[in-house]
């Protein structure tokens, strides 16, 4: 009994440790995510005052950080989303008006060739 015991806990450990490295690996941190969404801005034209609201939340389906930002001189309905994957270190964007993507009309267009 006491084998299984220390067995089990040994299992849990190395299950836990492992779960924590691949998650770690995979998303990256948010140092680097928050220094490659400020080159990004930064190449954008923005300045970081016209921020109104900024969330930043990990990705574990893609692997990076997802930054949801609004801005003081835009409408309202207009919500960027940045998506910064850890593994190619790339930053893409996509601007949502009311919950549909757009293309055209937004101060800060999504920089196409950019790493």
């Amino acid at each position: 009994m006491k084998k299984i015991l220390i067995t089990l806990l040994i299992l849990t450990f190395f299950s836990i440790l492992a779960t924590y490295i691949y998650f770690s690996k995979v998303t990256g941190n948010i140092e680097e995510a928050e220094s490659a969404f400020e080159n990004y801005i930064e190449a954008q034209g923005v300045n970081e005052n016209d921020i109104k609201t900024k969330d930043v939340n990990k990705n574990y389906k893609f692997g990076g950080y997802d930054i949801t930002v609004t801005y003081k001189d835009e409408p309202s309905s207009y919500v960027y989303e940045y998506f910064y994957n850890a593994k190619t270190k790339e930053i893409n964007l996509i601007v949502l008006d009311d919950g549909r993507s757009i293309e055209k009309g937004m101060k800060y267009p999504p920089i196409r060739e950019w790493k």
